[in-house]
């Protein structure tokens, strides 16, 4: 089984990612990880430089992935809305059983909280104004949930984990039938 988690709103992403995985006794992987490494093995001094090592992290994220046979996958997925992110299709044909977790919040909300955190600086984050952010996030959000029986999260307050926990118990229930991607329905 395939959990991919989907957090438009960055704040809930590791602690809960990893939290969903213990709980479930599954495999926990952030692109972020692999990304991040790559950044300490090769480096990158400008975006375009960020987005070539994204793409080759998304690469090993996948392949990881497939060494498992539960994960919970945490990263940007790329939606019919964005030009970046990891490719989600592939990875969901290599499943016959996946929910998404799709975490929200309001796009303002979000833009708060990708300015406030802390990431690695050859992620470029601040070359980000927040009208270019604000903008850039409600044109990435019209493509969420990626799935259309996913299990949906706000994460405008704070969230009661073992709540959603018990959502993706029930969920996982229905997921009987093995099921292909029907990425963007």
């Amino acid at each position: 089984m395939l959990h991919f988690a989907n957090w438009i709103t960055w704040k809930w992403k590791k602690y809960s990612g990893k939290k969903i995985a213990q709980e479930l006794g599954y495999k926990y992987l952030d692109k972020d990880y692999f990304l991040e490494k790559l950044f300490e093995i090769k480096g990158a001094l400008n975006p375009e430089q960020r987005a070539k090592l994204s793409s080759e992290a998304s690469d090993s994220f996948l392949v990881e992935a497939e060494k498992h046979k539960n994960v919970v996958l945490v990263s940007h997925w790329k939606t019919r809305f964005s030009n970046s992110g990891t490719e989600v299709v592939s990875i969901l044909n290599k499943f016959n059983q996946f929910q998404e977790i799709y975490c929200h919040c309001s796009t303002r909300e979000a833009a708060n909280r990708f300015l406030a955190r802390k990431r690695h600086k050859m992620h470029f984050d601040e070359r980000w104004s927040e009208k270019e952010l604000l903008h850039w996030m409600a044109d990435y959000s019209r493509g969420l949930p990626l799935i259309s029986n996913g299990i949906s999260v706000s994460t405008q307050e704070n969230v009661d984990v073992d709540m959603v926990m018990k959502t993706i118990h029930n969920k996982g229930m229905q997921l009987k039938i093995t099921r292909r991607a029907p990425y963007f329905n």
